[in-house]
């Protein structure tokens, strides 16, 4: 855009925006993260869970096909196993996001950040060229690792604090 911004990066600034505000002010958003969080108490406040997944699938379906139309403009080719070589990633910025893996709870904002970040450090490896791609997958590895601990030492301290805060005196 304007020879400076990408059109794929404003297509991602929008689909963030969209669902942020889907997730943050609409009914459907405070279900899926209702469920989301604890099924069980989403099934006792009477939310239909059934219906939920379903269009939280339908919406995933919808972020595919935006993001498989930018990649097919770009590359000008179509293969089914494309996106395989991009799990890791997927995970890691899932991660780093802020999302628990164990389940819990999660922000549009964070994974927008975590996208921002893993796609600079994408660029930095593309300056090497002699870095091969064994070794790209074994820095994401490396950081999904790392990242990992990071949050279950931070998760640990959380709890300890709060264990703390009610105990009596």
């Amino acid at each position: 855009m304007l020879g400076v911004i990408p059109i794929p990066f404003v297509v991602f600034l929008l689909m963030a925006a969209v669902f942020g505000f889907v997730m943050k002010k609409t009914k459907l958003g405070i279900h899926i993260t209702f469920v989301g969080t604890n099924v069980q108490a989403a099934l006792f406040s009477g939310i239909r869970i059934k219906s939920v997944i379903i269009k939280t699938y339908m919406l995933s379906g919808l972020a595919s096909a935006v993001a498989g139309l930018i990649s097919l403009s770009r590359l000008n080719s179509a293969k089914a196993d494309f996106g395989s070589s991009y799990t890791m990633q997927c995970i890691l910025i899932v991660v780093l996001g802020g999302v628990n893996p164990n389940g819990g709870f999660g922000t549009i904002s964070g994974i927008a950040i975590a996208v921002v970040i893993l796609q600079t450090l994408s660029s930095v490896l593309n300056m090497f060229p002699d870095i091969s791609n064994f070794y790209r997958d074994l820095i994401w590895g490396v950081s999904l690792i790392a990242v990992l601990i990071c949050n279950y030492y931070i998760n640990n301290a959380q709890r300890l604090k709060k264990g703390r805060r009610f105990q009596p005196n």
